[in-house]
């Protein structure tokens, strides 16, 4: 999802549509996207897509750029176009595809655009309802469930809900912990393509401290507590993987260790090798989750 600068409108005409649907159809051939579902409003977007390969980053960085390249040029401007960088969720796609995808779907009925949602032009409920040939979707049979979901009232409430209340997540308990635990065991790879998803399924800096302090026999305050010239390989590991696992910067992880940024860099620029090496780091992983 991507919204306007400012809610400025993206979409001002049905030609800037089928070039942004053009621009999709050609990331889903380039880096082998799924998309599933979509709908254009007028000044932000939607997407469902499912993407094996792990290419989102590029495919949206790809498809936002272009597409404000070419808006830029027929309206005689220049400078952004969208807000920022895209908005994503990570979705449990057997429990939830369809309430977002009818969520998806109906986002123009509850802008009061139309009054069902294979009415509104721009979205994959009207193609599919047309039966078009498309270039974009992937499983038609996935947007002909979600079609029958879409009509039922009840469905649109629970898939409103659903998607509201999800956060960066759309899944349940189990999935989130599988989430988590990849994030935890592949520390390079955590949350590239979904970035909202750092806070709500990495763990916190306190619970690092509290798993490194329960392996090493030692309190929390002793890991936290600096002690000018003394070595404390506790805090310095509990450093480190707050910065590896948490996601967050190196000032936000030297707030709770009573530290500056530039202190944790420094620290994980001198000890991270040998914190990623250290034999009580699967113990570590084994107490967080």
């Amino acid at each position: 999802m991507n919204r306007g600068s400012a809610r400025q409108d993206v979409f001002l005409c049905d030609e800037d549509r089928v070039s942004f649907l053009e621009l999709t159809a050609e990331c889903r051939m380039r880096w082998a996207l799924f998309v599933h579902a979509y709908v254009l409003m007028d000044n932000h977007y939607h997407l469902f897509v499912e993407d094996p390969h792990g290419n989102l980053s590029r495919s949206m960085r790809h498809l936002n750029g272009v597409y404000t390249q070419r808006f830029n040029r027929r309206q005689h401007r220049d400078g952004p176009l969208f807000r920022g960088r895209f908005r994503s969720r990570l979705v449990q796609h057997e429990l939830y595809a369809s309430a977002l995808v009818t969520y998806i779907h109906d986002n123009p009925v509850r802008a009061g655009l139309v009054g069902r949602p294979e009415e509104y032009r721009w979205s994959s409920c009207w193609e599919v309802n047309q039966l078009a040939d498309s270039s974009y979707l992937h499983e038609r049979a996935l947007a002909h469930a979600c079609k029958q979901t879409c009509d039922m009232g009840t469905g649109r409430t629970l898939a409103t809900l659903a998607v509201s209340q999800s956060g960066a997540i759309l899944g349940n308990e189990d999935f989130q912990k599988r989430y988590r635990q990849a994030i935890v065991h592949m520390p390079m790879k955590r949350t590239r393509n979904v970035p909202e998803g750092r806070r709500l399924a990495c763990p916190t800096v306190h619970e690092v401290v509290s798993a490194v302090a329960v392996c090493f026999g030692v309190s929390s305050q002793f890991i936290q507590r600096s002690v000018p010239g003394q070595r404390n390989w506790e805090r310095t590991m509990a450093i480190v993987l707050s910065v590896e696992w948490t996601g967050n910067t190196a000032e936000e992880v030297g707030l709770s260790f009573g530290v500056r940024g530039p202190a944790v860099r420094a620290v994980c620029a001198r000890c991270r090798p040998e914190v990623l090496m250290h034999p009580a780091l699967r113990q570590v992983q084994d107490v967080l989750l």
